[in-house]
Parts: structure tokens; C-alpha cells; sequence
């Protein structure tokens, strides 16, 4: 379908899956679009944009024909499945956007979970039911599925954790570095080549939030050094407890 006054849906649960683009990334796809049209169609379900937020953004500003490719999906659960496997598929993924994405992965089985929702009857049969192995032959086989979000809670962790590439530990500092960082910290862990990584980031959004804004107005080179202090730090708080755990122990025992 083309047109340049299709009017789709947007909703934001699907938008806010995947990392915004930077003023450069969105002016590069701008430019791109201005000069060789749409070519890859958006991606809608029920009228509802999946894929191609930004490049609708743009179609609209400077009334370029809209085109559109129709996908099918039984629940806006399978959609979100979907939009974040396209997303860890991508090439050149810093790891805090594969673990950021992970973690919404799991964030999406959580709220499955609360909703109480049973399997549909036409899921594959081994989908849901075998174990998860990564030594597993059906492991191709498996990730050709929509139907990621319908593992048992036991085996979600290890299959994301397989296909995001990213460790489980990874993404619980992740967890932290979106619950407590500011976003200057959040934005650099987006660029392939920034000046801060997941292990520096999750001691820097330990401090106030002011200690924060001024670290990252800091050199690399700077921001290393202040973190390494703080791991310092960390660890001679750890080693004193560990004593005092221990010699709380020896009155009692």
C-alpha cells in the first residue's frame, strides 16, 4: 500500500520498545528518505505502526509517500516479541542496548504473568514445552518462533540471555543504570564508541544525581579513573562487613 495521506496509529507501549534515535542518526534517515524516497515499507498491525516510527515522522513532515507492509500477530504480546527481536537482530548493538532489551523482554513476561494469560492452542507444541538447551538442536528452530513470550519463567531468562548475547549479570546493572542515571549517562551507553561503559556507568549512578552531571562533563580518561576510586571504595566497605559478619559469627558460635 502507498498513499501520502495514509494516517496510522501509533502507540507509544510499541514506540518506546526500542532506543531513540540521536539528532545525527535522525537527520542522516531524514536525508536518506528526502533523496531515494521510502523504500524499506512501514510495518503496521491492524493500522497500528510495529516498525518505521521515525521514517512515518519524516513521510508526514515532507509529504513523501507512505508505504506500508501489513504483519499479523494474535496478541499485542507476540508484537512486542517480535519489535524486540528485530531490534537485537540489528548489527552493531552496543551491549547496554542488547541488555536494555533484554530486560524488556522480560519486563513484557512479567506483565503476561499478571494477567494471568494461558498458552493459545495453536502454539507450536515444542515451543513451549522443551526444555531451552544451548547445546540444543531445536535452538534454530526455536528462535524462527513469535512465541518467545510463552516459555515458563524458569527457561525466559536463558533463552533471552542466548539470543541478546549479553549476560544475566549484565542486564541486573542495566537495571540499575535505568533506575538511578541520569540521562546524559544513558545516552553515551547508546553510542558504539562512548566514552563510558556499562561496568563505569552502574558506580557513577550509585552517586547524587548533581555528582553525576558534574562526572559526566569529565574526560574518559577522568571518569575511568573516578571509577576505578569508587570500586575501591566498594570493596573496602565489602571486606569490613564480610569481618564484622564474620566476627559476629564467632560470639554467636
Amino acid at each position: 500500500m502507498s498513499t501520502n495521506t495514509l494516517e496510522l496509529k501509533i502507540n507509544d507501549k510499541f514506540k518506546n520498545l526500542l532506543p531513540p534515535l540521536t539528532d545525527e542518526e535522525f537527520k542522516y534517515l531524514e536525508e536518506s528518505i528526502l533523496q531515494y524516497g521510502l523504500i524499506n515499507p512501514i510495518l503496521v498491525w491492524n493500522g497500528t505502526i510495529i516498525d518505521g516510527h521515525y521514517r512515518y515522522k519524516i513521510c508526514l513532515k515532507h509529504n513523501i509517500p507512505i508505504k506500508t507492509k501489513e504483519v499479523q500477530f494474535r496478541n499485542e504480546y507476540e508484537a512486542i516479541v517480535y519489535i524486540i527481536r528485530n531490534q537485537l537482530g540489528m548489527k552493531n548493538l552496543t551491549d547496554y542496548e542488547k541488555a536494555t532489551t533484554k530486560k524488556k523482554l522480560e519486563e513484557t513476561k512479567a506483565k503476561r504473568a499478571e494477567k494471568n494469560m494461558s498458552l493459545p492452542l495453536d502454539i507450536p507444541k515444542n515451543t513451549a514445552k522443551n526444555d531451552f538447551n544451548s547445546n540444543s538442536e531445536t535452538e534454530k528452530d526455536f528462535l524462527n518462533f513469535e512465541e518467545l513470550i510463552y516459555l515458563p519463567a524458569n527457561k525466559l531468562k536463558k533463552a533471552i540471555a542466548k539470543i541478546a548475547g549479553v549476560s544475566v549479570a549484565t542486564v541486573e546493572k542495566v537495571k540499575k543504570i535505568d533506575a538511578n542515571a541520569i540521562d546524559e549517562i544513558k545516552q553515551e551507553l547508546y553510542k558504539p564508541n562512548g566514552k563510558i561503559s556499562i561496568n563505569t556507568a552502574v558506580l557513577i549512578s550509585e552517586l547524587p544525581k548533581e555528582q553525576q552531571i558534574e562526572i559526566m562533563k569529565l574526560s574518559q580518561k577522568e571518569i575511568i579513573k573516578i571509577a576505578k576510586e569508587l570500586k575501591a571504595v566498594k570493596k573496602a566497605q565489602s571486606n569490613v562487613k564480610s569481618q564484622k559478619t564474620k566476627e559476629v559469627k564467632n560470639v554467636l558460635f
